[in-house]
């Protein structure tokens, strides 16, 4: 079998518009290949078996022992069997699926126009208006169904791309914390030389004074300073001795 499509003349000057005008045919629809020859089963899979019922497609996955629950919806007949033939994944079967919702309805909106018209009765036999009261019911009944087929698609189709992203992104790993690293804190009361070491920026230095219990420091390429422990304090002098350093050390960077 081959998939074939109606192309109209219009389309067929548009595509063929160098072939000479005897060698198109003149002024008609035409079916052209729409596809690669393969077996029928395929090209019915790859078309979502157009507008077929769900009674044919029941008695057909039963024939190709495609297991389909008994009560299901139309469009689980459809997805279930295009898988089942195509061998396709979540993804590109439901690109196959998709097809059918192209696929033109009939409205009954036309139908119950042209009934609600009250002349229009005696234009009709009884036969007539007996067959457009039965298209009128069957397209209504059509309409809900491919209602139902589109709800159903885009659910599925929510689901596989929700799916498809996590693989995507992959397992989330857990971050690994770090190893706080203990930071110096000053003592409370006296504060020892290689205790204020550790606090000093680099390239400097600090050191106490043994005149008066003071501190003393110098970060090149500024001059040495120095503050009295008897005047400020011995602790209060360490404070401001660091502070200094500090200062210096972001004024010259």
């Amino acid at each position: 079998a081959r998939p074939f499509k109606w192309r109209s003349p219009r389309w067929q000057m548009d595509r063929y518009w160098r072939a000479p005008r005897e060698q198109l045919p003149a002024d008609r629809v035409v079916a052209f290949p729409d596809g690669a020859e393969n077996d029928l089963l395929v090209v019915a899979a790859q078309a979502a078996f157009w507008k077929l019922g769900k009674v044919f497609l029941s008695n057909l996955g039963k024939h190709l022992h495609c297991d389909i629950p008994a009560g299901s919806t139309m469009f689980r007949h459809v997805h279930d069997l295009v898988k089942h033939i195509l061998k396709g994944s979540d993804d590109s079967t439901l690109d196959t699926v998709g097809k059918r919702l192209a696929y033109s309805q009939m409205t009954p909106a036309g139908m119950e126009q042209l009934l609600e018209v009250d002349s229009i009765h005696w234009c009709f036999e009884r036969s007539d208006h007996d067959e457009i009261t039965r298209t009128l019911k069957s397209s209504v009944q059509d309409a809900a169904a491919h209602g139902d087929f589109r709800t159903e698609y885009t659910v599925r189709r929510q689901e596989v791309s929700l799916r498809l992203a996590a693989v995507a992104e992959g397992p989330k790993r857990k971050k690994r914390r770090k190893a706080e690293v203990a930071r110096p804190v000053l003592p409370l009361g006296a504060i020892s030389q290689a205790e204020a070491r550790l606090f000093i920026p680099a390239g400097s230095s600090i050191w106490r004074s043994t005149a008066d219990r003071g501190w003393c420091g110098h970060l090149p390429p500024y001059r040495r300073t120095h503050f009295s422990g008897v005047l400020h304090g011995e602790r209060q002098a360490c404070l401001m001795q660091l502070r200094d350093l500090w200062t210096k050390y972001f004024d010259f960077s």
